[in-house]
């Protein structure tokens, strides 16, 4: 479920990956797709059906999530700031969460289904 967003075709550096990952990133274009890759707006829709589907699960499940630090911080932007529909804004304050409160490599994160849905 990561987001692929850009594409780099032949040889590239870290300088010509950073400038087009500060362009994209700048922009805050909710639509913009990289020949035909998913938009930002796709991808934060496509967490949205995730967590409606998290929710109609049984109560009393233990559901295991292996996935990726970015969709995870759009997962935990949605609960902890009521389901904003997509907009820059929201595109911003994610991308801005992956540098401000960073989640590592194989770290685990636990939810308590009543906790994140009021239930």
């Amino acid at each position: 479920m990561e987001f692929h967003y850009l594409i780099f075709s032949g040889p590239t550096t870290p300088q010509m990956r950073s400038q087009r990952l500060s362009e994209f990133w700048g922009q805050g274009d909710i639509y913009a797709k990289d020949f035909g890759m998913e938009s930002f707006d796709e991808f934060y829709s496509r967490v949205r059906v995730f967590l409606q589907r998290l929710r109609s699960i049984s109560d009393d499940a233990n559901i295991v999530v292996f996935t990726h630090g970015f969709l995870l911080q759009a997962i935990l932007y949605q609960l902890e700031n009521g389901f904003p529909e997509s907009s820059s804004l929201v595109m911003k304050e994610i991308h801005e969460r992956c540098f401000l409160r960073p989640i590592g490599n194989g770290e685990v994160i636990v939810f308590d289904k009543s906790e994140l849905f009021g239930i």
